[in-house]
C-alpha cells in the first residue's frame, strides 16, 4: 500500500527481541486493521534469533512498515526511540507476541479524537496461551480515578501496555519511559501521565494477550517486587500522599512458574477438546521433570483424552 505521510494519523511502535515464534502473527494483526492511515515502526532490539530477517520481509511487503535495528537496549529505551521516530502524535504500542483485533486502532483513534483530555487509552484483552487458546478476559477499570487508584498499588495490567494508545506530546511532557527500570516501566510512566491528563479504558476487547514460557518466570515476580517499591512510593509522593505501611506487592503473594502455567494451559486445552495441544503441554511438562500429583494426574487425563 502506498503511504502519504500527510495521512498518517497513528504510529504503531513494536519493540522486538527474539520474537520469531509469534512476531508474524503480531504484525499481521496490525496490517489487517480496519483503520488504514498508520505507520508501523519495528525496532529489533539486538535479537539473536531470526527476528530481524522476518521484520525485513514484512517491510518489503508494505511501505507503511519501517525496520530499525540496534544493540540490545531493553524495552524502555526501545519504546522511547520509537516515540521519537513516530510521525503522529497518537502512538499505539504493540508487543511482538500479542494479537491486535481488527478494530483496535479505529476504536482507540476515534476515542482519542473525541476525548482530548485523555492521554492514555487502553481496552479489555483476551488472555491466550502460547498456542493461542482462550484463557480469560481481563476486568479492567474504565474511568480515570479507578485506573489511577489501581496503578498506585502497582496493578499495572489495568492499562495493558501492548493495548494502549498514547499522546506522544504527553509522554514526553511526563518525562518518557524511565530507562533505568526493567519492570513496571509502563505503570511508572502512566502514573506520571495521570498528573497531566486522564487515563481511560474502552469497554471493547482490543487485543489477545499471549502468555508463554518466556514471560512467566518466578524470578521476574521477585525482581518486580524488589524494584517496584521506590517508584510506587514516588508516585504517592507526587500526589502528596503516603504509601500505606501495610502495603504488600502482588508479586510477593503470587508466584508463577513454568510448571503452573503449563498445567493451566494443558487443563484448559483438555476442557476445550484440543487434545493435540494438551499433549503438547504434557510433553513440555515431561521434559521439565517437575513431577507432583497434579502433574501425574494431568498426564493420566491426557492419556485418557479427557
Amino acid at each position: 500500500m502506498l503511504m502519504n505521510e500527510d495521512s498518517i494519523d497513528v504510529s504503531v511502535v513494536m519493540p522486538v527481541f527474539n520474537g520469531s515464534s509469534f512476531v508474524d502473527d503480531a504484525i499481521q494483526s496490525i496490517m489487517s486493521q480496519t483503520h488504514c492511515n498508520f505507520e508501523v515502526i519495528l525496532i529489533d532490539d539486538g535479537s539473536t534469533d531470526n527476528s530481524l530477517e522476518l521484520l525485513k520481509c514484512w517491510a518489503e511487503k508494505d511501505q507503511r512498515i519501517t525496520v530499525y535495528e540496534q544493540e540490545n537496549k531493553g524495552r524502555s529505551f526501545t519504546r522511547n526511540k520509537g516515540l521519537k521516530l513516530a510521525k503522529s502524535n497518537l502512538v499505539a504500542f504493540m508487543d511482538s507476541d500479542d494479537i491486535s483485533l481488527p478494530m483496535r486502532l479505529a476504536k482507540e483513534y476515534h476515542f482519542m479524537i473525541d476525548n482530548p483530555e485523555v492521554v492514555v487509552v487502553g481496552g479489555h484483552v483476551h488472555i491466550i496461551c502460547m498456542k493461542g487458546l482462550y484463557l480469560a478476559k481481563s476486568s479492567h477499570a474504565m474511568q480515570h480515578e479507578e485506573i489511577e487508584k489501581a496503578l498506585l498499588f502497582d496493578e499495572g495490567f489495568q492499562l495493558c501496555q501492548p493495548a494502549v494508545m498514547v499522546r506522544k506530546s504527553a509522554v514526553f511532557e511526563a518525562g518518557a519511559y524511565n530507562e533505568d527500570l526493567t519492570v513496571g516501566e509502563d505503570t511508572d510512566l502512566f502514573l506520571r501521565m495521570a498528573l497531566i491528563g486522564k487515563l481511560a479504558n474502552l469497554s471493547d476487547v482490543v487485543l489477545e494477550y499471549r502468555h508463554h514460557l518466556q514471560n512467566s518466570t518466578a524470578q521476574e515476580n521477585i525482581k518486580s517486587y524488589l524494584e517496584s517499591i521506590p517508584r510506587i512510593k514516588q508516585a504517592w509522593q507526587d500526589r502528596d500522599m503516603q504509601l500505606p505501611s501495610d502495603f504488600e506487592h502482588w508479586s510477593s503473594l503470587q508466584v508463577r512458574s513454568q510448571k503452573t502455567d503449563l498445567l493451566q494451559w494443558g487443563w484448559n486445552a483438555l476442557a476445550l477438546g484440543e487434545k493435540v495441544i494438551a499433549r503438547y503441554y504434557a510433553r513440555k511438562l515431561l521434559v521439565s521433570r517437575e513431577y507432583d500429583l497434579m502433574v501425574l494426574r494431568f498426564f493420566f487425563c491426557v492419556l485418557r483424552g479427557r
